[in-house]
Protein backbone atom coordinates (compact mmCIF):
# COMPACT_ATOMS: atom_id res chain seq x y z
CA UNK A 1 0.00 0.00 0.00
CA UNK A 2 1.26 3.22 -0.84
CA UNK A 3 -0.35 6.25 1.43
CA UNK A 4 -0.50 9.23 1.22
CA UNK A 5 -3.31 10.89 2.94
CA UNK A 6 -5.16 13.71 5.09
CA UNK A 7 -5.86 13.41 8.26
CA UNK A 8 -8.03 15.55 10.75
CA UNK A 9 -6.71 15.49 14.32
CA UNK A 10 -9.44 13.24 15.82
CA UNK A 11 -9.48 12.04 18.20
CA UNK A 12 -6.31 14.69 19.16
CA UNK A 13 -7.51 18.46 19.24
CA UNK A 14 -5.45 20.71 18.29
CA UNK A 15 -5.62 24.39 19.45
CA UNK A 16 -7.82 25.65 16.80
CA UNK A 17 -4.55 28.25 15.34
CA UNK A 18 -1.83 26.15 16.12
CA UNK A 19 -1.60 25.11 12.55
CA UNK A 20 -1.19 28.55 10.88
CA UNK A 21 0.47 29.84 13.90
CA UNK A 22 3.20 28.01 12.93
CA UNK A 23 3.16 28.07 9.53
CA UNK A 24 3.31 32.14 10.26
CA UNK A 25 6.38 32.23 12.81
CA UNK A 26 7.96 30.43 9.98
CA UNK A 27 7.00 32.82 7.25
CA UNK A 28 8.12 35.99 9.51
CA UNK A 29 11.23 34.71 10.10
CA UNK A 30 11.86 33.12 6.31
CA UNK A 31 10.41 36.27 4.95
CA UNK A 32 13.44 38.56 6.58
CA UNK A 33 16.31 39.78 4.35
CA UNK A 34 19.68 37.00 4.29
CA UNK A 35 21.64 39.17 6.35
CA UNK A 36 19.21 38.78 9.62
CA UNK A 37 18.49 35.35 8.89
CA UNK A 38 22.58 34.54 8.85
CA UNK A 39 23.45 34.43 12.31
CA UNK A 40 21.12 31.25 12.73
CA UNK A 41 22.62 29.65 9.58
CA UNK A 42 23.94 25.74 8.86
CA UNK A 43 27.28 26.29 10.51
CA UNK A 44 27.04 29.61 11.23
CA UNK A 45 28.81 31.42 14.55
CA UNK A 46 29.47 27.85 16.18
CA UNK A 47 25.70 25.87 14.95
CA UNK A 48 25.40 22.66 14.45
CA UNK A 49 25.71 22.09 10.27
CA UNK A 50 22.91 20.44 9.59
CA UNK A 51 20.35 22.22 12.49
CA UNK A 52 19.87 26.30 11.42
CA UNK A 53 18.67 28.48 8.12
CA UNK A 54 19.45 27.17 4.62
CA UNK A 55 19.80 29.59 1.86
CA UNK A 56 18.02 29.01 -1.46
CA UNK A 57 19.02 26.38 -3.73
CA UNK A 58 21.78 25.07 -1.00
CA UNK A 59 19.41 21.92 -0.27
CA UNK A 60 19.57 19.34 -3.06
CA UNK A 61 18.12 16.23 -4.56
CA UNK A 62 20.36 13.51 -5.36
CA UNK A 63 19.31 11.70 -8.80
CA UNK A 64 21.32 9.19 -10.78
CA UNK A 65 23.11 5.84 -9.04
CA UNK A 66 20.03 5.72 -7.20
CA UNK A 67 20.66 9.11 -5.42
CA UNK A 68 24.09 7.45 -3.81
CA UNK A 69 26.36 9.99 -3.20
CA UNK A 70 29.19 7.28 -2.88
CA UNK A 71 27.85 6.27 -6.21
CA UNK A 72 30.63 8.16 -9.13
CA UNK A 73 27.44 8.47 -11.29
CA UNK A 74 25.09 10.29 -8.79
CA UNK A 75 24.24 13.78 -9.48
CA UNK A 76 21.99 16.38 -8.00
CA UNK A 77 20.05 19.26 -8.63
CA UNK A 78 19.39 22.39 -6.66
CA UNK A 79 16.11 22.91 -4.82
CA UNK A 80 14.29 26.15 -5.32
CA UNK A 81 13.25 26.73 -1.61
CA UNK A 82 14.63 27.96 1.99
CA UNK A 83 14.03 26.92 5.16
CA UNK A 84 15.19 26.03 8.68
CA UNK A 85 16.25 22.32 9.75
CA UNK A 86 15.16 21.41 13.27
CA UNK A 87 15.90 18.10 15.38
CA UNK A 88 15.29 16.80 19.14
CA UNK A 89 17.81 18.00 21.06
CA UNK A 90 18.91 14.89 22.37
CA UNK A 91 22.14 15.02 25.49
CA UNK A 92 24.99 13.87 23.81
CA UNK A 93 25.81 10.52 25.26
CA UNK A 94 22.62 9.54 23.75
CA UNK A 95 24.12 10.14 20.30
CA UNK A 96 27.64 8.45 18.95
CA UNK A 97 30.82 10.68 19.56
CA UNK A 98 31.20 11.86 16.03
CA UNK A 99 27.34 12.47 14.94
CA UNK A 100 26.42 15.09 13.14
CA UNK A 101 23.15 15.04 15.37
CA UNK A 102 24.63 16.09 18.44
CA UNK A 103 24.18 19.83 19.54
CA UNK A 104 21.51 22.19 19.90
CA UNK A 105 18.34 24.26 17.70
CA UNK A 106 19.90 27.92 17.10
CA UNK A 107 15.76 28.77 18.06
CA UNK A 108 16.12 32.50 16.08
CA UNK A 109 13.36 33.97 18.82
CA UNK A 110 12.08 32.67 22.49
CA UNK A 111 8.13 33.20 20.76
CA UNK A 112 9.84 30.83 17.45
CA UNK A 113 11.26 28.48 19.84
CA UNK A 114 7.71 28.88 22.35
CA UNK A 115 5.19 27.73 19.09
CA UNK A 116 7.79 25.59 17.64
CA UNK A 117 7.93 23.63 20.90
CA UNK A 118 4.05 22.97 21.15
CA UNK A 119 3.79 22.53 17.57
CA UNK A 120 6.27 19.08 17.99
CA UNK A 121 4.57 18.05 21.30
CA UNK A 122 1.37 17.98 19.27
CA UNK A 123 2.94 16.53 16.48
CA UNK A 124 4.11 13.74 18.57
CA UNK A 125 1.08 12.70 20.26
CA UNK A 126 -0.48 12.57 16.60
CA UNK A 127 2.16 10.48 15.36
CA UNK A 128 1.85 8.05 18.37
CA UNK A 129 -2.28 7.74 17.75
CA UNK A 130 -1.99 7.01 14.48
CA UNK A 131 0.82 4.34 14.38
CA UNK A 132 -1.35 2.38 17.00
CA UNK A 133 -4.32 2.77 14.65
CA UNK A 134 -2.18 1.48 11.83
CA UNK A 135 -0.62 -1.63 13.99
CA UNK A 136 -4.47 -2.05 15.21
CA UNK A 137 -5.15 -2.46 11.03
CA UNK A 138 -2.57 -4.78 10.81
CA UNK A 139 -3.94 -6.91 13.91
CA UNK A 140 -0.35 -6.58 15.72
CA UNK A 141 -0.23 -5.53 19.04
CA UNK A 142 -0.64 -1.86 19.14
CA UNK A 143 2.28 -1.18 21.55
CA UNK A 144 4.38 -2.91 18.58
CA UNK A 145 6.48 -0.01 17.84
CA UNK A 146 6.85 1.66 21.41
CA UNK A 147 9.86 0.62 21.93
CA UNK A 148 11.65 1.61 19.54
CA UNK A 149 10.74 5.54 20.50
CA UNK A 150 12.04 5.73 24.19
CA UNK A 151 14.23 9.14 22.88
CA UNK A 152 12.39 9.94 19.59
CA UNK A 153 14.48 11.87 16.97
CA UNK A 154 12.29 14.11 15.50
CA UNK A 155 13.05 16.42 12.44
CA UNK A 156 11.11 19.42 11.42
CA UNK A 157 11.64 21.28 8.73
CA UNK A 158 10.16 25.11 7.74
CA UNK A 159 10.10 25.71 4.07
CA UNK A 160 9.56 28.63 2.25
CA UNK A 161 9.20 28.21 -1.48
CA UNK A 162 9.55 31.43 -3.77
CA UNK A 163 7.15 30.53 -7.08
CA UNK A 164 8.79 29.09 -10.16
CA UNK A 165 8.77 31.09 -13.19
CA UNK A 166 5.53 29.69 -15.29
CA UNK A 167 7.60 29.31 -18.25
CA UNK A 168 9.97 26.90 -16.61
CA UNK A 169 10.52 23.60 -17.18
CA UNK A 170 9.26 22.51 -14.00
CA UNK A 171 5.92 24.59 -14.41
CA UNK A 172 5.19 23.39 -18.04
CA UNK A 173 5.14 19.57 -17.36
CA UNK A 174 3.96 19.89 -14.10
CA UNK A 175 1.62 16.87 -14.60
CA UNK A 176 3.89 14.40 -16.05
CA UNK A 177 7.38 13.12 -15.63
CA UNK A 178 9.85 15.59 -15.22
CA UNK A 179 13.79 14.87 -16.17
CA UNK A 180 15.35 14.26 -12.33
CA UNK A 181 18.18 17.23 -13.39
CA UNK A 182 15.46 19.59 -13.68
CA UNK A 183 15.42 22.16 -10.79
CA UNK A 184 12.09 22.07 -8.74
CA UNK A 185 10.67 23.96 -5.70
CA UNK A 186 11.82 20.07 -4.18
CA UNK A 187 12.96 17.22 -5.99
CA UNK A 188 11.60 14.03 -6.07
CA UNK A 189 12.35 11.51 -2.81
CA UNK A 190 11.05 9.38 -0.23
CA UNK A 191 11.41 10.55 3.33
CA UNK A 192 13.49 8.11 5.52
CA UNK A 193 11.47 7.82 8.60
CA UNK A 194 8.11 6.57 9.79
CA UNK A 195 5.40 9.24 9.03
CA UNK A 196 5.54 12.71 7.66
CA UNK A 197 2.53 14.99 8.71
CA UNK A 198 2.70 18.38 6.00
CA UNK A 199 1.33 21.66 7.32
CA UNK A 200 0.83 23.72 4.17
CA UNK A 201 -0.69 27.01 3.22
CA UNK A 202 -4.15 26.64 2.65
CA UNK A 203 -5.18 28.16 -1.76
CA UNK A 204 -1.42 26.62 -3.20
CA UNK A 205 -1.56 23.07 -4.53
CA UNK A 206 2.11 22.58 -4.99
CA UNK A 207 2.92 18.79 -3.41
CA UNK A 208 2.70 16.00 -5.60
CA UNK A 209 2.48 12.30 -4.95
CA UNK A 210 3.39 9.45 -7.35
CA UNK A 211 1.04 6.86 -7.52
CA UNK A 212 2.24 3.00 -8.32
CA UNK A 213 1.24 3.52 -11.74
CA UNK A 214 4.03 6.06 -12.12
CA UNK A 215 1.32 8.93 -12.75
CA UNK A 216 1.46 12.04 -10.46
CA UNK A 217 -1.16 13.39 -7.88
CA UNK A 218 -1.74 16.60 -6.71
CA UNK A 219 -1.78 16.55 -2.83
CA UNK A 220 -3.28 19.88 -2.18
CA UNK A 221 -4.33 21.86 1.31
CA UNK A 222 -7.73 20.54 2.67
CA UNK A 223 -10.25 21.38 5.03
CA UNK A 224 -12.96 20.10 6.44
CA UNK A 225 -16.11 21.66 5.04
CA UNK A 226 -18.40 21.00 8.05
CA UNK A 227 -15.98 22.68 10.56
CA UNK A 228 -13.75 25.02 8.71
CA UNK A 229 -11.08 23.27 10.29
CA UNK A 230 -7.43 22.61 8.24
CA UNK A 231 -6.00 19.09 7.61
CA UNK A 232 -2.47 17.70 7.37
CA UNK A 233 -1.66 15.62 4.48
CA UNK A 234 0.16 12.44 5.90
CA UNK A 235 3.47 10.36 4.09
CA UNK A 236 4.98 7.22 4.93
CA UNK A 237 8.78 6.94 5.22
CA UNK A 238 11.30 4.22 4.58
CA UNK A 239 11.29 3.05 7.80
CA UNK A 240 7.60 2.10 8.36
CA UNK A 241 8.01 0.73 4.84
CA UNK A 242 10.63 -1.60 6.46
CA UNK A 243 8.86 -2.40 9.65
CA UNK A 244 5.58 -3.66 7.57
CA UNK A 245 7.30 -5.71 5.27
CA UNK A 246 6.52 -3.57 2.45
CA UNK A 247 2.88 -3.43 3.37
CA UNK A 248 2.86 0.49 3.37
CA UNK A 249 5.52 1.52 0.84
CA UNK A 250 7.24 4.86 1.09
CA UNK A 251 5.27 7.40 -1.34
CA UNK A 252 7.45 9.01 -3.81
CA UNK A 253 6.82 12.83 -3.87
CA UNK A 254 8.17 16.21 -4.66
CA UNK A 255 6.98 20.11 -4.96
CA UNK A 256 6.59 22.24 -7.97
CA UNK A 257 5.17 25.70 -6.90
CA UNK A 258 3.90 27.29 -9.71
CA UNK A 259 0.17 27.82 -9.64
CA UNK A 260 0.77 31.30 -7.36
CA UNK A 261 2.49 34.41 -7.65
CA UNK A 262 2.70 34.24 -3.51
CA UNK A 263 5.83 32.03 -2.13
CA UNK A 264 4.34 28.69 -0.53
CA UNK A 265 4.98 28.03 3.34
CA UNK A 266 5.26 24.08 4.29
CA UNK A 267 6.03 22.62 7.47
CA UNK A 268 6.52 18.61 7.58
CA UNK A 269 6.81 16.96 10.90
CA UNK A 270 8.71 14.09 10.74
CA UNK A 271 7.80 11.50 13.43
CA UNK A 272 10.56 9.45 14.05
CA UNK A 273 11.71 6.44 16.18
CA UNK A 274 15.04 6.54 18.56
CA UNK A 275 18.33 7.47 16.65
CA UNK A 276 19.58 4.20 18.15
CA UNK A 277 16.39 1.74 17.01
CA UNK A 278 16.56 -1.33 15.53
CA UNK A 279 14.29 -1.31 12.26
CA UNK A 280 13.26 -4.95 10.49
CA UNK A 281 9.63 -6.28 9.74
CA UNK A 282 7.90 -6.92 12.71
CA UNK A 283 8.12 -10.58 13.83
CA UNK A 284 4.51 -10.64 15.22
CA UNK A 285 3.00 -9.00 11.69
CA UNK A 286 5.71 -12.17 10.08
CA UNK A 287 4.09 -15.06 11.80
CA UNK A 288 0.59 -13.69 11.23
CA UNK A 289 0.91 -13.35 7.66
CA UNK A 290 3.34 -16.25 6.89
CA UNK A 291 5.59 -13.75 4.93
CA UNK A 292 9.27 -14.14 4.69
CA UNK A 293 11.09 -10.91 5.52
CA UNK A 294 11.54 -8.83 2.60
CA UNK A 295 14.04 -6.75 4.29
CA UNK A 296 16.82 -6.61 6.78
CA UNK A 297 17.23 -4.81 9.88
CA UNK A 298 19.09 -1.59 9.99
CA UNK A 299 19.43 1.21 12.51
CA UNK A 300 17.31 4.24 12.02
CA UNK A 301 20.23 6.25 12.84
CA UNK A 302 22.90 5.28 10.43
CA UNK A 303 19.87 5.05 7.45
CA UNK A 304 19.26 8.86 8.83
CA UNK A 305 22.85 9.69 8.76
CA UNK A 306 23.37 8.48 5.02
CA UNK A 307 20.63 10.41 3.92
CA UNK A 308 21.36 13.79 5.64
CA UNK A 309 24.71 13.71 4.90
CA UNK A 310 24.09 13.71 1.25
CA UNK A 311 21.48 16.52 1.40
CA UNK A 312 23.89 18.94 0.82
CA UNK A 313 26.54 20.17 -2.23
CA UNK A 314 29.22 23.41 -1.74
Amino acid sequence: MCLLCAVKDEPLRLRPTLLRDARDAVRTFLSQPDDAKAPFALGANGNNRFRGWQHLGENVTRYGGDGDPDDPNAAFARDQHEGIDLYEELPDACLPADSWARGVNPWPSSAFEHTMREYVHEMMRLGRDVLHGMAEGMRVSKESFDAAFHRPFWSLRGIRYPPLPLDSAAAAARSGAIDRSVPLSCGEYCDYGVLTFVNQDEGMSALQAQARNGAWLDAPPMVDDATGEEMLVMNVGDMLTRWTNGRYAATPHRVIHSQSASPRVSLPFFFEPSFDADVAPLPELLARTGDPAAFAAVKYGEHLTKKVLSNFES
